[in-house]
């Protein structure tokens, strides 16, 4: 199902562009134009409100299966997304936090390791000070780890995770 509703979005694509065409040409027009405009825009109403029942739907009755996920948290660098929002957050430039954890990440890979926790603090720190000027000093007990990367605070689709792995429940069960 979800692949039917990504697959929709074109649709509505289709539509805004050509919208959007119409618009265009109203400075040199008497307006007239803006009668073709109510069946694109009620079609692209129709389809986004259908996907975002469809997708509601399944978020609703979805079900989480905490004893094979939590386990497997540690594998996949989920921590990588956690690692660079905290380094934007300690001042690097985005696309510098980027490239540290890409570099520690591709070091993970050919070592092996499948998690960002398993590099050692003295990897983390040459990789810093070879991409950063002037070198940068970040206690390895403020690194983020896997098992943080899903509490990050806020409307994320990782700490509702968390949630329903504490409270072992989904998001259906849980009140509004």
């Amino acid at each position: 199902m979800l692949e039917l509703i990504r697959g929709r979005c074109g649709n509505v694509y289709g539509d805004l562009f050509a919208l959007m065409t119409i618009l265009k040409g109203l400075p040199i027009g008497y307006n007239r134009d803006l009668q073709e405009d109510k069946r694109l825009v009620f079609r692209a109403y129709d389809t986004v409100s259908s996907c975002l029942t469809m997708a509601a739907a399944i978020v609703n009755s979805a079900s989480y299966d905490k004893a094979r996920i939590e386990p497997t948290l540690d594998r996949g660098f989920l921590d990588a997304t956690s690692l660079a929002e905290y380094l934007v957050t300690r001042g690097i430039p985005f696309r510098t936090a980027h490239h540290i954890v890409g570099t520690l990440v591709a070091r993970c890979e050919k070592e092996g390791k499948h998690s960002l926790a398993q590099l050692g603090v003295d990897a983390f720190n040459e990789v810093m000070d070879a991409s950063t000027s002037p070198p940068t000093s970040t206690p390895a007990s403020a690194l983020p780890t896997s098992s943080s990367a899903i509490k990050v605070p806020g409307p994320r689709a990782g700490n509702r995770l968390k949630t329903n792995f504490v409270h072992g429940s989904s998001d259906s069960d849980s009140s509004r």
